[in-house]
């Protein structure tokens, strides 16, 4: 019988791994310079990039776990640059062929709803998300600059 570890060991072993893990971007986290905005929220300077404090776990969990494939799609746009209607035109384009005019989802459903921004929804609470059930292309947007991608 071959010797592997016990649900429990490895169970732990995952914990420590996830602990640790924590720990290095809490120690990133404090190192980096930080400002408000002129809104008055917090941003933090990431890569020559000054990212919206709340987001930069997602971004970087993004950064760390996301592995593209051939057919993805991916927008990377500043907020109030047309974002809304870029979602809405790329879900019609890859979903042509699945839905007409008159039964797109877009006449009840927001595009956000139906296109998710990565760093609030699909990488939320510094997560990684399961991306194998998500059908391809995979649309993927994001309201950071493309050179953090």
């Amino acid at each position: 019988m071959e010797n592997s570890p016990s649900p429990s060991v490895a169970s732990l072993s995952s914990s420590l791994v996830l602990e640790e893990r924590k720990q290095e971007l809490e120690e990133l986290l404090a190192s980096l310079p930080k400002e408000k905005s002129f809104a008055g929220s917090g941003v933090t300077l990431y890569q020559d990039f000054w990212c919206p404090a709340m987001l930069l776990q997602n971004v970087i969990s993004f950064q760390n776990h996301f592995q593209a494939h051939d057919q993805d799609i991916i927008l990377a746009s500043k907020p109030k640059s047309g974002t809304t209607w870029l979602k809405a035109i790329i879900f019609t384009i890859v979903n042509r062929t699945q839905f007409s005019l008159s039964s797109t989802p877009l006449l009840t459903k927001i595009s956000h709803e139906l296109v998710p921004f990565f760093e609030f929804k699909v990488y939320e609470n510094n997560e990684i998300p399961d991306l194998t059930s998500m059908s391809s292309p995979r649309m993927d947007i994001g309201r950071i600059c493309g050179q953090v991608l």
